[in-house]
Parts: C-alpha cells; structure tokens; sequence
C-alpha cells in the first residue's frame, strides 16, 4: 500500500502583522519533523519490541520515493508551508 504522511508548519513570525522572517529558511523548520517521523519508523521494525502492526495486518513501514517541500510559499503572508512523505506500507497476507 502507499500513503503520504503530509506536514504542515508555519514559519517564524508567520501569522504576525510583520509577516514571516525572511532569514529563516523553511528548511530549518520541516527537516527536524521529516527527522522525526523518519526516527519514528526506523524505531518500529520486526526486532523491536515497539513493533507496529496494527493489530497484526502490517509487517512493515518505511518512507520511499520523493516528496514534496514547499517552505513557507503555500501562504506567503502567514509563512505556512508543507513537506509530503511517500509511506510504503507492507502487508501481512490473509490466510483464512
């Protein structure tokens, strides 16, 4: 299966009257949470004792191909931004 995990962050100063830093690179906001939810996956794997399978149905997760950052350009006078993760999700097979 694949999904996208999809995250949304506001820069520095976004949302105030004198908008966003300019000096603030969107970068330094979304690559702390992209390391996040990658350290978060690579936490779950099937040596772990944080195994997550949903109640048995997954086997593994893991983060593959490429994704989208747009840092702070989705509303330029609020400084929000985006960052999309493609998840690969692995399934057990049903056996009846």
């Amino acid at each position: 299966m694949v999904r996208t995990i999809v995250i949304y962050a506001t820069l520095p100063g976004g949302g105030m009257p004198e908008g966003p830093n300019p000096v603030y690179p969107g970068g330094k906001v979304f690559h702390p949470l992209i390391q996040s939810v990658e350290n978060a996956l690579s936490a779950v794997d099937a040596t772990s004792q944080n195994t997550l399978t949903l109640g048995g149905l997954v086997s593994h997760v893991w983060l593959e191909g490429e994704g989208l950052m747009v840092t702070g350009e989705l509303d330029e006078t609020q400084g929000q931004g985006m960052q999309t993760l493609p998840v690969r999700i692995l399934m057990w097979p049903r056996t009846s």
